[in-house]
């Protein structure tokens, strides 16, 4: 919760889809890095402020999550895309801890939560770079976009039965503003 209290404010004035999701993979990767730090802790009392930083990483991953989902999504289909995120989150927690429990049977516990750590860390830095590319690819066609047309420049390319052919970039098009 303090997580969530304490960046929602930064929410709002990250008006960019692109940064907001890029921050949001920052904090993803400080959920990461805690549960790989938290292998190597040697008490259980210096646990306690890995995990708050953590969680406080979680709780402001969870609140950009859903500013950029209500953005992103159009307003008729908001229920079922929050639906869909909340099963697919609950689904993987649930794969997790049935993972977890039968790995234990074959290794100890601080190996396996390091292995977790650095996964997790891992895959947060191999979307990293696309995300960012794809986040500068959609602000300069919104720049290119707010500039008006470029003489000369002909039509852009259409697709199969004349739609405008589709474009590298984040999911779906940002809201205008």
């Amino acid at each position: 919760m303090l997580g969530a209290w304490a960046l929602a404010p930064l929410a709002r004035r990250l008006t960019d889809d692109g940064r907001l999701l890029g921050t949001g993979l920052l904090l993803l990767g400080g959920c990461c890095v805690a549960v790989l730090v938290s292998a190597a802790v040697p008490s259980a009392w210096l646990l306690v402020p890995v995990w708050l930083l953590g969680g406080v990483a979680n709780g402001g991953d969870n609140v950009l999550n859903n500013v950029l989902l209500a953005r992103r999504v159009p307003q008729v289909a908001l229920g079922r895309a929050y639906a869909v995120l909340g099963a697919a989150t609950q689904g993987a927690s649930m794969l997790g801890l049935a993972a977890g429990g039968l790995l234990l049977e074959l290794a100890e516990p601080r190996p396996l939560v390091a292995a977790c750590g650095l996964a997790g860390t891992l895959a947060v830095g191999a979307f990293a770079v696309p995300v960012a590319r794809a986040a500068r690819a959609e602000r300069a066609a919104a720049a290119a976009r707010e500039a008006g047309p470029v003489p000369g420049a002909g039509e852009t390319p259409a697709g199969p039965a004349g739609t405008p052919t589709s474009r590298a970039g984040l999911a779906t098009p940002g809201a205008t503003r």
